[in-house]
Parts: structure tokens; C-alpha cells; sequence
């Protein structure tokens, strides 16, 4: 289905099953799923509006702010907005931020299924992803370069999150660059290109080009 219709079905399925009480398994994924296919459509306001239902539904949760600034990120728009989502689920975050598992009876958090960020000591570093990709996409080097770096530190200790962790050293070799931190981005852009599972190139490519650049060597070596 095209993305907008998609959102319109995934939205009609949590009015219709949302007083589904503590055993609501498929509701988050419908509000998630939802709020992406909104962002995928460009339908800014209707995946404000989804999450903002996903938000009163489940409000201790930091995933439903996480998830629209991310939207907001992948979309250029609505930057300073994002930021602010962000930071709110920083703050939903912190007092689940050593928690390591919840018992099946808490219903703190009604929902079960995560995007960005879960409710547990296993997901810290995405959130200052997040913040520090929208700060990089917001000019501001300096507030990215040092989310990026509490990300990139934390997200290196997980197995869990390769993927992230190669995304947020990326996105810190870039940040530092552009603060004039060649010395530290080269490091960043080593330990992205460094980790297994590579998507693509770019973590490599961007190490070399800075290796050359800063006269240490050639392509080659």
C-alpha cells in the first residue's frame, strides 16, 4: 500500500482497538508503523497528530517522541521541533535508564515493541544519536560533535547495536570535521570503517579522504 494509505489503516486500527486495556501487544507497532508511513508519505501533520494520540495512549514512553523527531530528521523540516522531541524523550528516558528488565506486571510503559528507543539500560547512546544527528542537520557542530560522542561511546560497548554504533561514529568523524577536529574525526571515521557488518563504503571512504588530506599518507596505503 502507498505510504499514506498505509498510515490512514494503521491509524483506524488503534481507534478501534484502543481501550484495549494492559494487553494492547499490537497497538504500539499500529501508533509506529503509523507515524513512519505519515513521515514516508511527507504527511508531516497527520504523523504529529498519530503520535500525539501514541504519546496520551502511552505517556511514560520516550519511543513516540523519538520516533516523530526522527520522522521530522528524515524529512528536513521542523528542525528546532525535533530537538525539543527529543530532549522530552531524554527526560521520559532517565528514570528507566538503568533498568535492565522490567517485570511482564509493570505497566509503567504500555507498550511492548520499540523504534528508537526502549525503556531499558540496553538502548543507552540512541537518543544522543538522535539529538546529535539533528543538531549535525541544524549546523550546530559543536552540540553534535558532543552528543555524537556520548552515542558513539556508549553504543560501543553494546553488541547489539553494531549498526548503530557504526552510524553514530560516522556521524561524529563528520561533526568533528566540521568543528576543525581533524585529529578526532579521523579516530571516528576509523572506528565506523573498523566495526563488522559495513552497509557501504562510506565509513572507509571518509577515513581515506581525511588520511590524505591531512598529508599522512596516500589512498593507497
Amino acid at each position: 500500500a502507498e505510504p499514506e494509505a498505509r498510515g490512514a489503516a494503521l491509524e483506524a486500527f488503534t481507534k478501534k482497538y484502543g481501550d484495549c486495556g494492559n494487553m494492547c501487544i499490537e497497538l504500539a507497532p499500529a501508533f509506529g508503523y503509523g507515524v513512519e508511513a505519515f513521515g514516508e508519505a511527507g504527511d508531516l501533520d497527520d504523523a504529529k497528530r498519530l503520535a500525539e494520540e501514541w504519546m496520551a495512549w502511552d505517556p511514560k514512553n520516550p519511543d513516540p517522541s523519538a520516533v516523530l523527531a526522527e520522522q521530522y530528521l528524515k524529512a528536513n523540516k521542523r528542525l528546532p521541533e525535533a530537538l525539543e522531541l527529543v530532549n522530552w524523550a531524554d527526560n521520559l528516558y532517565q528514570p528507566f535508564s538503568n533498568t535492565v528488565t522490567r517485570s511482564s506486571s509493570d505497566h509503567t510503559i504500555r507498550s511492548q515493541i520499540y523504534f528508537v528507543v526502549a525503556p531499558s539500560a540496553s538502548f543507552h547512546g540512541r537518543i544522543e544519536l538522535l539529538r546529535g544527528k539533528i543538531e549535525a542537520a541544524m549546523g550546530d557542530w559543536a552540540a553534535a560533535a558532543k552528543d555524537l560522542q556520548v552515542g558513539s561511546d556508549a553504543l560501543a560497548q553494546n553488541s547489539n547495536m553494531v549498526t548503530q554504533s557504526i552510524e553514530a561514529a560516522f556521524a561524529l568523524g563528520g561533526a568533528d570535521e566540521h568543528t576543525g577536529a581533524k585529529d578526532a574525526a579521523l579516530t571516528a571515521y576509523l572506528s565506523a570503517a573498523s566495526e563488522p557488518y559495513q552497509k557501504d563504503s562510506g565509513p572507509h571512504d571518509a577515513y581515506v579522504r581525511l588520511f590524505v588530506a591531512m598529508g599522512n599518507g596516500t589512498a593507497e596505503q
